[in-house]
């Protein structure tokens, strides 16, 4: 019997859960359990939340956290925050979920009444305004008790996520992905070697990252790994120009569908320089993110595998979304760049 791999959507404010989001990540992770995060995908676009609802869509389950924060809203939509349309979405598509509500957000709810001022509420939960902290308790009260389970301590918290992991693995109604694909078969599909790659923005006119690719096979429940550098690029008259003197060296563990011809995975960069001994060193701190790649039938070196990059979103930053474009060649790959900048003069 074929073992699966499972994804979760994780939901909840980022910036009031960071320590109980650490943990539960921690803990999919630990379980093979692909975790699908709000840090993984930019969500300023006119059709951000249409991206989201075809990540909830892709994810077997929906696992919502909740604290005394509302959370960052949809400004240009309806207002709501984003957490709670999510919850809305998944609840209106009848994904599996856990709910999950921390002990601050109990004590919060016990001590409001309807009936305080402004500044009686944010006596309560100083954070953020009293519009905020209204909405947020609307939220919790909108959800039948029956769903949610309320943890006190990190240790019920974890103990809670494994206990809701066992049950969606005996669940026959949670699909989950085939993961112990043989060899063979990934192979028929993304023969594994070394490939050349091309990352490019619509969004930055001028952005340009090119570089190499090796493919192997994966493990830990993830059937494929890739190792890959990135150097910038500069296209004029008509040419490539590359920086070799920095570059970005990233690797990731993927998940490949071979019927589907789909894979995507989590991926860590990291950036590289050269010190003043003329050593290269590998600079502190990386950046993650998530690849969603589909496979064509590409011949002669021609792309062959195209798919995106989306950095993760922290508070310091935005996420930056790139197209990423895979070839057998590198006469392939650059004679693909030169002509994207050329349609885009």
């Amino acid at each position: 019997m074929r073992k699966k791999l499972y994804t979760a959507f994780l939901s909840s404010n980022y910036s009031g859960l960071k320590n109980e989001r650490l943990i539960a990540i921690k803990k999919l992770l630990d379980a093979n359990v692909f975790p699908v995060t709000m840090e993984h995908f930019v969500i300023g676009s006119t059709d951000g939340f249409k991206d989201i609802c075809e990540l909830i869509d892709d994810s077997d389950v929906f696992i919502l956290l909740m604290g005394t924060r509302y959370g960052s809203r949809d400004e240009r939509g309806d207002n709501k925050s984003w957490t709670e349309k999510e919850f809305d979405y998944a609840m209106a598509n009848g994904k599996k979920m856990l709910i999950v509500r921390f002990a601050p957000l109990d004590a919060l709810a016990k001590s409001y009444r309807d009936d305080m001022t402004d500044e009686e509420v944010i006596a309560l939960c100083p954070d953020q305004s009293a519009d905020d902290t209204r909405a947020q308790l609307s939220f919790a009260r909108s959800i039948d008790r029956e769903m949610v389970t309320s943890v006190a301590s990190e240790t019920e918290f974890s103990d809670v996520i494994g206990r809701f992991l066992n049950t969606i693995r005996r669940d026959p109604n949670v699909a989950g992905w085939i993961r112990d694909v043989s060899l063979s078969e990934i192979e028929r599909v993304l023969p594994l070697g070394a490939y050349y790659h091309c990352h490019l923005c619509d969004t930055q006119p001028g952005y340009l990252r090119v570089g190499e690719l090796s493919i192997t096979g994966g493990d830990g429940g993830y059937n494929l790994h890739f190792e890959g550098r990135n150097y910038k690029g500069k296209v004029d008259g008509g040419k490539i120009s590359v920086n070799e003197t920095k570059y970005t060296v990233w690797n990731g563990d993927y998940v490949l569908d071979p019927t589907e011809k789909t894979l995507r995975g989590i991926y860590s960069a990291r950036k590289t320089d050269v010190d003043n001994k003329g050593e290269r060193v590998i600079k502190p701190g990386t950046r993650d993110g998530i690849h969603r790649f589909v496979i064509t039938d590409g011949e002669d070196g021609e792309c062959f595998m195209h798919g995106t990059s989306q950095d993760a979103v922290t508070e310091d930053r935005d996420g930056k979304e790139c197209n990423i474009s895979v070839f057998k060649t590198r006469e392939a790959r650059d004679k693909y760049v030169l002509k994207y900048f050329e349609d885009e003069d």
